[in-house]
Formats: structure tokens, sequence, C-alpha cells
């Protein structure tokens, strides 16, 4: 009996969880926008990627959680980039001026932090 009360709490709560991850949704929100800065959060679940898109400026990217990037560029190459949480990542603007899309290899969601510099 008491093994049931310890498992049916836990079941459930395994349930909302693998539940929670089925919901992700690759998307990006933005925090502000300034003259000289622009700041977002963009979430990539786990195998999602971002659809091909450039930048225009350099780029810093922090990650909430350690995690692997890949940069596919239209051309056919790409670039690796492993995330270490809560560790900044430069990007240089002549990285961005390439049509790319990013696309999550971590096996979990991943959300990044992203400040734009003008």
């Amino acid at each position: 009996m008491k093994l049931a009360t310890l498992f049916v709490p836990l079941f459930a709560v395994l349930s909302f969880q693998a539940t929670a991850h089925s919901n992700c949704q690759t998307h990006r929100h933005t925090f502000f926008e300034h003259q000289d800065v622009k700041s977002w959060k963009t979430t990539l679940c786990e195998s999602g990627h971002l659809e091909y898109h450039t930048h225009q400026t350099a780029r810093v990217i922090i990650p909430k959680q350690d995690g692997t990037i890949k940069i596919h560029y239209q051309d056919g190459t790409s670039k690796i980039i492993p995330l270490k949480k809560d560790t900044p990542s430069y990007l240089p603007k002549s990285e961005g001026l390439k049509l790319h899309q990013d696309i999550n290899l971590s096996g979990h969601d991943i959300e990044l932090l992203v400040v734009e510099i003008k």
C-alpha cells in the first residue's frame, strides 16, 4: 500500500513532464530593442530548427543549458557550436550574413539568450 502511495504521485509528475516536453514549440521571444542593441530568447526544441535566415550584425548567445547547435549554411557547409550553460559565445557579423538555419543537436530542448549588437 505504501509503495502504491509513493508511485502514483511520481507517475503523475513524470507524465506531466513528458506532456510538457512534447508541447515544446521552437520560437523567439523579444525582450527589448534599442537603437544599439536587441535582445531575445530563442527556444529550440529537441531536434528542432529555425528556418533559413540571416543577421545583419554580430551577436552574443548565452545558453541556459549545455548543448550543441549546428549552423547549416544554404551553400551546404556547416559549423558545430558546443554550448556551455551560462557561457557567452560571440558570433561575428560575417557568419550571420550567410543564409543559414540553426539546428538543435542536444537531445533536449535548449533556450538561448541572444544579444544583437547593432
